[in-house]
């Protein structure tokens, strides 16, 4: 145990060095971190409210898909160090890194269950995931999948006791947990929906009572939440719903075919070769055989349905979704994994070449993540939404503008969080002219609109270029 706690360690404090290599002082343009942000500095004041009113308005009349409010859960994770540190994106992202880092002993204890007797293959796992490209580079973002992967992990603990003891505590808190893990992504629900299913596989060792206590702590916390805070579930459904579902399955499955077979290989993803292509449809074939022999394994032993269940629902509902990124498989890898690496034990259970293997692949794949933090740290420039030209701007409308004139730019969230201006998105200068706005901020880097006399320059740096537009 005291062996295994030391690697346990070692791989945390590895994975924190790397993840350290990684973090830019700024964030990447996005939009979605500025409205968590911004969503955790005005949690529990009046300005909550007049926030909502704004993002509201500005979805109204701009182009933005997103709804106007995120889910209560990342803005309560991002309270405390706002607290403490203020509006520090560094600071926001080593908190949000650290959830991953201790994601990785949940990840050992779920894992330790089902591979008592293999150590080699668990540690190559844990390092493999702990160290790899994918969650070295969304480390330097302030966004949700760390803290979603955390408690999601929580959850997953949470049901391997409750199979050994069921008792109400545990229940309770599984419910909360679960509650709470919707509130931070909407994938959450399908945590609740796998519950249901573990509840039915040990419904022979637990009581109503274990079960009222789950329904009441999870439907419990979703009421408060949904009751203090604006519910955005509506939003979501209806962006599924409104777009073309067989071309979002289509895009889907060819984006999410590039991002898991690339996942061995990511040093690979930009080097432009003769035989990447079929790197790639090799890398994603065994992964999917493997994949399956895992599953096949679980499935002959009666365990890990839910894990299953998990699984396969995450994955249906990304081929659905409208919208694509890496980072929103990034929660759901380690559980695809367990499977594929359970796929590779079964294949390698009595051969004598195993360890040198898997200490050959831990190698590569060190080598793969350290090259990709080394060229983070000398190469990456990951800095546009907080660069000194996007400072200087936000400083001179903040004291050039007035609270309520409205502003057009492509990241209208980005804007109003540091600069407290309602913004919102448009590129045609006639609805620009006709939607009342007062201004247009304008990125140079981001292409040039052609301009009439309407719009009188106010304001450039080597970056921005903000006019004023003249109302009609």
């Amino acid at each position: 145990m005291k062996q295994d706690l030391l690697y346990i360690l070692s791989i945390m404090i590895a994975a924190l060095l790397l993840i350290l290599l990684c973090l830019d002082q700024g964030h990447r343009w996005g939009g979605d971190f500025s409205m968590y942000i911004h969503q955790g500095l005005t949690l529990f004041t009046n300005a909550s409210d007049q926030l909502y009113e704004l993002s509201c308005r500005s979805k109204e009349i701009g182009t933005q898909a997103a709804p106007p409010f995120y889910g209560i859960g990342f803005p309560l994770v991002l309270y405390l160090p706002l607290k403490l540190f203020g509006l520090d994106l560094y600071s926001l992202k080593i908190w949000n890194a650290l959830f991953f880092i201790f994601s990785i002993p949940l990840m050992y204890s779920i894992f330790k269950k089902r591979w008592k007797d293999d150590n080699l293959l668990l540690f190559s796992t844990l390092l493999i995931l702990a160290s790899h490209p994918y969650y070295l580079f969304f480390s330097d973002n302030v966004l949700s999948e760390f803290s979603y992967l955390f408690f999601s992990l929580i959850i997953f603990v949470l049901w391997d006791k409750l199979e050994k003891n069921p008792n109400c505590i545990l229940f309770a808190l599984l419910g909360f947990v679960c509650a709470f893990s919707y509130s931070i992504r909407s994938f959450g629900l399908l945590l609740v929906v796998s519950s249901f299913l573990f509840f039915f596989i040990i419904r022979k060792k637990m009581s109503l009572v274990h079960f009222l206590s789950f329904l009441f702590s999870c439907f419990g916390l979703f009421t408060i939440l949904n009751l203090c805070y604006p519910s955005t579930g509506g939003d979501y459904f209806n962006i599924v719903m409104g777009g073309d579902l067989k071309h979002n399955v289509m895009e889907s499955c060819k984006y999410y075919y590039h991002e898991i077979g690339f996942f061995p290989f990511f040093v690979l993803r930009k080097v432009e070769w003769v035989g990447k292509e079929f790197i790639l449809f090799f890398s994603f074939l065994i992964q999917f055989f493997l994949f399956a022999k895992g599953i096949v394994a679980s499935a002959e032993k009666r365990r890990d349905f839910h894990w299953m269940v998990y699984v396969f629902s995450f994955f249906g509902f990304l081929l659905i979704w409208p919208f694509r990124s890496y980072r929103f498989i990034l929660p759901v890898y380690p559980f695809f994994y367990y499977f594929v690496f359970n796929g590779v034990r079964v294949i390698l259970q009595d051969k004598e070449y195993k360890k040198e293997i898997f200490l050959l692949v831990c190698i590569l794949m060190s080598i793969q993540s350290m090259i990709f933090a080394c060229f983070a740290f000398f190469k990456l420039d990951s800095n546009q939404a907080y660069t000194p030209d996007a400072v200087e701007v936000y400083t001179w409308i903040e004291n050039n503008t007035e609270e309520e004139e409205l502003i057009v730019f492509f990241k209208p969230r980005v804007l109003r969080l540091f600069t407290q201006r309602n913004a919102f998105s448009f590129r045609d200068k006639e609805k620009m002219k006709s939607s009342g706005a007062d201004y247009y901020l304008e990125w140079k880097r981001n292409g040039k609109i052609p301009l009439d006399g309407k719009f009188n320059k106010k304001y450039e740096n080597d970056s921005f270029v903000l006019y004023e537009i003249e109302k009609e």
